[in-house]
């Protein structure tokens, strides 16, 4: 990838759609939309985002507040009468719910996890450390397979780091375990996978898989995180161009149908070079780094329209991919997913951005 192909950083539409509470889910085209609130998802990934900028950019302006804007949300959003995370929050600063969905709890836990590891000892860090030690306690009740996903990338990235949380290594392999388990039970030779339907942030799965196998030192989960990894690279390719093609969210992949083309969403795009990188990083073959790339172009118009769904202009990245157009609403999932997958590939080449 040519480094006149990679755009310079640009967090102005992360920070458009941040006001003192959080960052708003939706936009209309790029101004943000206040009638659908808030979510504890789409902080936990802007959490993520400026946790990895400010590793990279440390003096990069306006970061540190932002910092504690999303801390500050899911400080908010845990329920310890439940030991769970609440989810969505509208906008005159109403909870909607007192418990959010699974999956909002193991991004809590992943970027809680990822924050705790990376940032140097601060009361920020304190907190964030807290607060991922009381979210454990909310595992108990989860069975998802993207939230326990979600959950090991949180617990595998503080694990490497200096705590010493005894009850997260107890708590990681048993998660790690059932993942294991569901992928032999399911998975046959043309359908390496652990469920029945592939849906959404699949690549997530298969890098949970290889996280854990590689730390637990099991063979077996790693080749089921390779082996799920390599055929969701394989049908989301498209024949005959060989760019990227994310699984649709209207009608997913359902084991014996057909792929839904549309709409495809910055998720999948985002989950594949993360999962992607993973593998290049324990594994050493250059196929992996390949492959991210490819997934990383698909922002940038090498896709099924042939247009860039990330706004150099904004800073912003368009809700996906319909039929026969882009949606021009520029969401803080589309953002964030866009971002982090920008942050992954500079963490992985810096020299493609002209850093050295």
């Amino acid at each position: 990838m040519d480094q006149q192909m990679l755009p310079s950083p640009n967090f102005r539409h992360l920070k458009r759609l941040t006001d003192d509470t959080g960052i708003l889910q939706h936009a209309k085209y790029n101004i943000p939309n206040r009638d659908h609130g808030y979510c504890v998802d789409d902080n936990v990934r802007a959490l993520l985002v400026v946790t990895l900028a400010r590793k990279i950019w440390p003096d990069l302006d306006g970061l540190d507040s932002l910092v504690s804007t999303y801390l500050s949300f899911l400080l908010h959003a845990y329920n310890g009468e439940c030991s769970r995370f609440r989810n969505f929050m509208s906008y005159d600063r109403r909870w909607l719910e007192s418990m959010g969905s699974e999956d909002s709890h193991g991004r809590a836990i992943w970027s809680l996890g990822v924050y705790s590891a990376e940032e140097p000892v601060s009361l920020e860090s304190s907190l964030a450390s807290e607060l991922f030690a009381k979210s454990l306690n909310g595992l108990e009740e989860i069975s998802a397979s993207r939230a326990l996903a979600f959950s090991i990338l949180g617990i595998d990235a503080y694990l490497a780091s200096t705590h010493t949380l005894i009850s997260s290594k107890v708590i990681f392999e048993r998660i790690a375990l059932i993942l294991k388990q569901r992928h032999k039970s399911n998975a046959t030779g043309d359908w390496p996978w652990l469920e029945n339907e592939v849906t959404y942030d699949n690549g997530r799965i298969s890098q949970a898989l290889l996280l854990a196998g590689h730390r637990l030192k099991d063979q077996e989960m790693m080749s089921f995180g390779l082996d799920s990894l390599e055929w969701l690279m394989k049908i989301q390719t498209s024949n005959k161009q060989k760019y990227f093609q994310p699984i649709g969210c209207n009608g997913w992949f359902p084991k014996g149908g057909s792929i839904a083309l549309f709409d495809q969403q910055p998720l999948e795009a985002t989950a594949m070079i993360d999962a992607c990188f993973c593998a290049f990083d324990l594994t050493k073959d250059p196929k992996w780094y390949s492959y991210s790339k490819t997934c990383l172009q698909w922002f940038l118009g090498e896709n099924s329209l042939q247009c860039s769904v990330y706004d150099p202009v904004s800073g912003g990245c368009k809700d996906g991919i319909r039929p026969n157009e882009i949606n021009q609403n520029q969401g803080a999932e589309s953002t964030l997913c866009w971002l982090l997958g920008y942050l992954a590939f500079f963490k992985m080449n810096p020299k493609a951005f002209g850093k050295n």
